[in-house]
């Protein structure tokens, strides 16, 4: 006796066991798919919401290179890389486009999600030496500064001829 009812108060229990994890996964199934579907209809909202045209330019030096309009989600054609000119000092390389408005290459995005303004960034290289500025001939030099003999009119300028 203790073994068949052994058995069938294992069964029972058993059967009981898969009952209440067949109702968990019911009702975590259902709970899935409300979840989704608010999810759905929020983003189904959101792009209700938004524009569905997009105004995206590229710039560089001032000059305007590209603009375009896109539609939500439509594949966006980049310009080619541009050039700086160079100058008698520096010379430019081309680093990536600024989005931000930090002058760091960003990220550009492949498709119209937003509106953006890209500004190119250039890396600066010296390959001459800055030219030494003359002094101002209004501003005195530290000599000049501490002397008072110029003041009471017992210093001679170098290159004067007084009489």
């Amino acid at each position: 006796m203790s073994r068949k009812n052994g058995l069938k108060g294992f069964n029972k229990v058993s059967r009981a066991i898969g009952l209440w994890c067949a109702f968990l996964i019911m009702l975590s199934s259902v709970t899935l798919i409300v979840l989704l579907s608010m999810d759905l209809a929020g983003v189904n909202t959101l792009e209700a919401e938004s524009p569905r045209e997009y105004w995206i330019q590229f710039e560089s030096e001032g000059r305007l290179l590209f603009d375009n309009h896109y539609r939500r989600g439509e594949k966006i054609s980049k310009p080619a890389d541009p050039t700086h000119s160079e100058d008698e000092y520096y010379v430019y390389t081309f680093r990536g486009w600024d989005i931000s408005g930090d002058n760091n290459p960003d990220f550009i995005p492949n498709h119209a999600y937003y509106s953006f303004l890209a500004v190119a960034v250039y890396q600066r290289r010296q390959i001459k030496p800055l030219p030494v500025s003359s002094s101002n001939p209004e501003e005195t030099s530290e000599n000049d500064e501490g002397d008072s003999s110029f003041e009471n009119g017992e210093g001679l300028l170098i290159g004067e001829i007084y009489g």
